[in-house]
């Protein structure tokens, strides 16, 4: 066991537990790259990367996510032999080779059960993978409850919860998850690459027609329902215009709906970009949508405003917070009014470039990362103590 009381004297030894590869949740590997980079220029503090490979026959099977039933079925169950089996041997052999262990996605809560409690911090994004156990619905505890119950035992377990907003740190207090003196608010950064300067890739984008955009995935909590008249509403009032979806992939119920409507050769997806160009779009965007039903940060919003991009976004709580001064934002109970909203954007209306570029300057990677690091820190001496 590594001992904390020689933290004056060796730098601390901070283990990063990260998602599987194969989970491809590009957000939360942004987390710990981030992370990782930011805190390694830090003094007096390693941090080292943990993640297991998946077997070959497995990562072949958690590899595609086709429509197939098979392939679904291949994907659930490579990936839940690495969380629930794989990972948590892993974690085990990690117990004495650091000081702290950080858990950077709090889905992987279960791993804080294979680690000394007092020695372990869970980043938490939201608590969506809590809803079956905290929403009392008997349909959702049957379904997912187990897996609820075990990463929530998890969360309260760690000795430190760090959290995104405060919208999300306020929702724990409420539930009586963690209490106070626990909670850390290290809200997300800005990737360098979003910036307001133009960079070689927008060149490529020089000539194309006015777009708007939408950047995310298509899950419920993403509000798709609304999402897509609100497309219709839009590309209808105004011909000239084109929509690019970024990051989720239509359904087929999607797509008939954007073709009945008249507007689906103008509508464009691409279910990744590298950062690079995605911020070559919010460059150009006239304006980015997000009318989330529910975000732990909203990290679109703060990228999109950090390239100068108008946002127009749904009147939640979080996306309040985060999108401060620089941030229009509606009901997404109306699309009619949402539209005309964005549409006034488009014409130069909402907050001025300056706003923009101020709210978003609020976040950055090197701070979250001190935040974090600084934490381990202080409960190195307070165990040293």
């Amino acid at each position: 066991m590594v001992s904390i009381a020689t933290a004056a004297a060796a730098p601390l030894k901070l283990g990063v537990f990260c998602d599987l590869l194969e989970e491809r949740w590009f957000s939360m590997d942004l987390m710990a790259e981030m992370l990782l980079t930011e805190g390694g220029r830090l003094p007096g503090v390693t941090l080292e990367r943990v993640r297991p490979a998946l077997p070959s026959l497995l990562a072949r099977m958690a590899s595609p996510r086709g429509e197939g039933a098979l392939e679904r079925w291949g994907y659930r169950l490579g990936l839940g032999f690495g969380r629930y089996v794989q990972y948590p041997l892993r974690a085990l052999s990690e117990r004495s080779r650091h000081d702290f262990f950080h858990v950077t996605d709090h889905s992987y809560g279960h791993l804080a059960f294979e680690l000394p409690r007092e020695r372990v911090g869970i980043y938490c994004h939201d608590l969506d993978a809590y809803r079956p156990v905290l929403d009392g619905s008997r349909a959702s505890r049957l379904k997912l409850g187990a897996v609820a119950h075990t990463l929530l035992a998890g969360l309260r377990r760690a000795r430190v919860v760090f959290h995104s907003s405060r919208t999300v740190g306020e929702e724990l207090l409420a539930q009586r998850i963690v209490p106070a003196e626990r909670l850390v608010h290290a809200p997300y950064g800005v990737a360098a690459e979003f910036q307001p300067e133009p960079r070689e890739l927008d060149r490529e984008l020089v000539g194309r027609p006015p777009f708007v955009m939408h950047v995310g995935s298509l899950i419920p909590r993403k509000n798709p329902e609304f999402l897509l008249p609100l497309i219709v509403e839009i590309l209808r009032a105004r011909p000239e215009l084109e929509m690019f979806q970024m990051g989720g992939t239509w359904t087929a119920a999607q797509r008939s709906e954007l073709e009945r409507g008249g507007v689906l050769a103008r509508v464009h997806q691409f279910p990744y970009l590298a950062r690079p160009e995605l911020s070559a779009y919010l460059r150009a965007t006239r304006a980015v949508v997000l009318p989330s039903l529910a975000e732990g940060f909203g990290l679109p919003v703060v990228e999109a405003l950090a390239c100068g991009a108008p946002v127009v976004a749904n009147d939640i709580p979080v996306l309040v917070e985060v999108g401060g001064e620089g941030v229009v934002v509606r009901r997404a109970d109306d699309v009619a009014a949402f539209a005309r909203a964005v549409l006034a954007v488009v014409d130069g209306g909402g907050p001025s470039r300056a706003a923009r570029l101020g709210a978003a300057a609020r976040y950055t990677w090197a701070v979250h990362a001190r935040t974090i690091v600084d934490t381990y820190r202080a409960l190195a001496r307070r165990t040293a103590e």
